[in-house]
């Protein structure tokens, strides 16, 4: 058995596709996965759990650094969308950025089947799958046709024309909510919609857990929030940089990821403006091999999503299972897919979405009852090791292949 795993991310940026590989290898060990991403592959940035295996090959798309080259696929991508948006043809090849790329490397190879990581590779998955008559998966991350402000450069409309076009062949569409999966069979009609949760890769027994012990004499508490880009946005920071200024002094929060110059400036004056300056701690960019262990130093995990766009109510951030994996209690906001995470662990607290005094309200809560917090944290461990381990995981995993290969017979 040969399959292609196509992503539209690098392998560093996004770690929902490289676990896909690994579970897939953990269960069929016999099969060849040709792992294929964009962007230069260099080796210090594969995970861990990805290397020397050589059942995974490791395939990169990498754009020309040649002016020429880049300005005649921005004008055949302008073109192509130019003509689908004045036609009722279907996208072509040049519709997105590398698909002429993905396709060319897909048709070089025989397949048995091709599971495709994002909207960009969607097409060219879809594509290959029909001219091989092979089954086609499709991992519905996120709810593409309307992510708000991290939205594809790409209408709405064009989008949703893609998802409708592709789906209804597909023999299994992953999800990471159980939300996410109503929405996608209801609107698209695959054969069949699981839900993976894109929890971190570990050993239950083996991975980090927060260090700190909490009782009724503690006269501190640590927040965490991390996210790949830092910047005020429909993520919500700014909700979480005035819940502080309404919240005790030992109260103190950390904030980890890149952040653009831009952005550093704008951010950096408004901790200044709001006075709580010797109260923020921003950390650099985190490797995403240690989410697990960067979050294991506090006490509370945020994530602070506002409710201005439907992905933000269907999905749920990698971030949470990297708190709930490393023993942090959570406070997440009212969105149903978020919430339900919390309801089901009990490790957390939800507050109002967008409502900074809401969400101090609930942080103040955990602070004052120390035993709470503490219970939180115990559910967190206890949730993480049923339900969050790599053997759990690979058990979904295979439930959802046997039906494809059930399917498909």
């Amino acid at each position: 058995m040969r399959i292609a795993l196509v992503t539209s991310n690098s392998i560093r940026s996004e770690p929902r596709a490289p676990r896909a590989a690994c579970f897939i290898n953990r269960i069929f060990p016999s099969w060849d996965i040709d792992f294929i991403c964009f962007g230069h592959v260099v080796p210090d940035h594969i995970p861990k759990y990805l290397r020397n295996n050589a059942k995974i090959n490791i395939i990169s798309i990498v754009p020309s650094d040649f002016l020429w080259t880049k300005f005649f696929r921005k004008f055949c991508r302008f073109l192509a969308r130019y003509f689908y948006k004045n036609s009722s043809s279907k996208p072509s090849r040049y519709f997105w950025e590398y698909t002429d790329q993905i396709d060319a490397l897909l048709n070089s190879a025989d397949y048995d089947l091709v599971y495709g990581f994002g909207i960009q590779v969607l097409q060219s998955a879809f594509s290959y799958s029909r001219s091989k008559n092979i089954p086609f998966c499709f991992d519905m991350m996120e709810y593409y046709p309307d992510m708000g402000d991290a939205s594809p450069d790409v209408s709405s409309a064009s989008i949703t024309f893609l998802l409708k076009a592709s789906l209804r062949y597909a023999s299994l569409v992953t999800t990471t909510s159980n939300q996410l999966a109503e929405v996608t069979m209801n609107l698209y009609n695959p054969r069949e919609v699981k839900v993976l949760y894109n929890q971190p890769w570990f050993i239950a027994e083996n991975r980090p857990r927060s260090s700190r012990e909490i009782s009724k004499n503690s006269n501190e508490l640590s927040l965490y929030w991390r996210n790949s880009w830092i910047a005020f946005s429909q993520r919500g920071l700014d909700d979480a940089l005035l819940a502080l200024t309404l919240l005790p002094y030992p109260i103190k929060l950390c904030v980890q990821g890149r952040i653009r110059s831009s952005d550093l400036k704008l951010i950096t004056r408004r901790v200044h403006d709001l006075n709580i300056a010797s109260r923020v701690t921003f950390l650099g960019p985190y490797d995403p091999d240690d989410a697990v262990s960067a979050a294991s130093p506090y006490d509370i995990g945020l994530c602070l999503e506002r409710p201005s766009c439907a992905n933000h109510n269907l999905t749920v951030s990698n971030k949470l299972f990297d708190y709930l994996s490393s023993g942090l209690a959570v406070v997440v906001p009212s969105l149903p897919s978020l919430a339900s995470i919390v309801v089901e662990s009990g490790a957390g607290l939800v507050y109002q979405a967008g409502d900074p005094v809401s969400l101090a309200d609930k942080i103040n809560y955990l602070f004052l009852h120390p035993e709470l917090l503490k219970l939180h944290k115990e559910k967190a461990i206890e949730y993480s090791g049923l339900t969050m381990n790599v053997d759990s995981t690979a058990r979904r995993v295979y439930e959802c292949l046997q039906y494809v290969d059930q399917a498909n017979k």
